[in-house]
């Protein structure tokens, strides 16, 4: 039934299946708030119940992943080169990878966050969220560039949301720094297993703004050269 719904999307579009996929990845991406309101609060239990959903849903993104790059070079004519639309479901799979990643870390030591980190840490995981709901959007309007020949308005509208993206992943980059500032600041108050984790955790949530970017990229890639 799965490998049904996907010829089907394939037949409308072969854009459809990509969108799908990234609706999964920023569901991921959405339940990584709360998972570390959990974890600050040292509610395992809830924490548990968020890490599995996440998983199922980054489990669910990479079966579709799967699907789609087996059926884009079976002879699908595609309005962009195919390289690009492999590279995009690829950078989209990541951020999923990543924040399943994030939560299988924290939750497999029961992480305890200290309270200096819990503000920023969460300002960071916020950035992050707007960076790949922006890198959501983006795609969404992959509809709507092929219906306009990837030129006009809608060239345009994915360049400034791009922008704004990048935007988003300086900022990132900033609430890395200031991150790990905080962390560095309690090292000798941390276990030092506790300590690295906690600077992967954050490493983690750069490189989830970065392939978020990416995202956004490979669809301003698509209209330069489509254009």
């Amino acid at each position: 039934m799965f490998r049904h719904a996907i010829i089907d999307l394939f037949a409308r579009s072969p854009f459809h299946p990509i969108q799908q996929h990234m609706v999964k990845v920023l569901s991921c991406v959405e339940l990584l708030p709360k998972f570390m309101q959990a974890a600050a609060g040292d509610d395992w239990e809830e924490a548990a119940v968020i890490e599995r959903h996440i998983y199922e849903l980054e489990h669910e993104a990479d079966e579709l992943k799967k699907e789609i790059l087996q059926r884009l070079p079976a002879g699908i004519l595609t309005p962009v080169p195919r390289e690009l639309l492999f590279k995009l479901v690829y950078d989209q799979d990541e951020v999923a990878n990543i924040a399943d990643n994030i939560t299988t870390r924290i939750i497999s030591r029961q992480l305890v966050i200290p309270e200096k980190v819990i503000s920023p840490l969460s300002q960071f995981v916020k950035v992050v969220v707007d960076t790949t709901t922006l890198a959501h959007r983006c795609v969404g309007e992959l509809d709507d560039l092929l219906e306009t020949g990837f030129r006009g308005k809608e060239a345009d509208i994915i360049s400034e949301m791009t922008q704004e993206v990048e935007d988003l992943e300086d900022t990132a980059r900033t609430q890395l720094r200031e991150n790990r500032k905080v962390i560095y600041s309690l090292e000798d108050q941390l276990n030092s297993l506790d300590a690295v984790c906690l600077y992967r955790v954050v490493d983690d949530l750069a490189e989830q703004a970065s392939a978020a970017r990416s995202i956004a990229m490979q669809l301003e890639l698509m209209v330069v050269k489509s254009s």
